[in-house]
């Protein structure tokens, strides 16, 4: 299970100009939204979210105090980073409600080692990173383990419809996606040298042994 996370933040007013500013003294724009609610537009530091993503998961709840009231169980809805530096510029809250569920991303954390990668040289591929579940705020998972011990030989693959999870969860991407496989590597034939062949006196061409007749 996730572990709830607390995070400050700050009312403010929704300008184009003022969030280019904002960013630019440390504060990251952000907004507020759930189900009949009314967008409310924020501001929280950018170091303050910062630790978040590097020593917790976005996928969490996140206890979000706005001008110093009453928490609010959120999560991290979406969030806009920057094509180039990868800074992130805005990010979108989503109020929840602790008894409905809710559709999450969830990371997947590959473990163990692949017998077709290690002993017979293929190359792990990778389709799906993370799964979409619907479930509770409170039962919500921080990744999802992938065994690839299990992919031995290069027709083995796994698929969402492989993943076991309580009966509570609802896996909402195709059970017939494949989730990793291993590529067999391919074989380059070597080319072989061209064989030259010596011109002898007796192969020269007719015309030059007419010409020294």
């Amino acid at each position: 299970m996730v572990k709830t996370i607390k995070l400050d933040a700050s009312s403010r007013k929704e300008k184009q100009k003022e969030s280019k500013a904002l960013r630019r003294a440390g504060i990251i724009p952000a907004v507020l939204y759930g189900q009949k609610e009314k967008n409310v537009n924020l501001k929280v530091k950018r170091q303050d979210v910062e630790k978040i993503f590097s020593h917790h998961d976005a996928t969490g709840l996140i206890d979000l105090s706005i001008d110093g009231s009453e928490p609010i169980k959120t999560i991290i809805k979406d969030q806009q980073s920057d094509a180039i530096k990868g800074d992130i510029k805005h990010l979108d809250f989503y109020k929840v409600n602790m008894k409905h569920k809710i559709d999450v991303q969830v990371p997947l954390h590959f473990i163990n080692e692949s017998k077709a990668v290690k002993e017979l040289g293929g190359m792990l591929i990778k389709n799906i990173e993370t799964l979409e579940v619907k479930c509770l705020p409170a039962e919500m998972l921080d990744k999802i383990d992938i065994d690839l011990s299990l992919l031995n030989t290069f027709e083995d693959h796994i698929k969402v419809s492989d993943i076991k999870l309580p009966d509570n969860f609802e896996v909402l991407n195709n059970a017939d996606d494949v989730i990793v496989h291993v590529m067999e590597p391919k074989v380059v034939e070597e080319e072989q040298p061209a064989v030259e062949v010596e011109t002898t006196e007796e192969a020269k061409p007719a015309e030059e042994s007419s010409a020294q007749q």
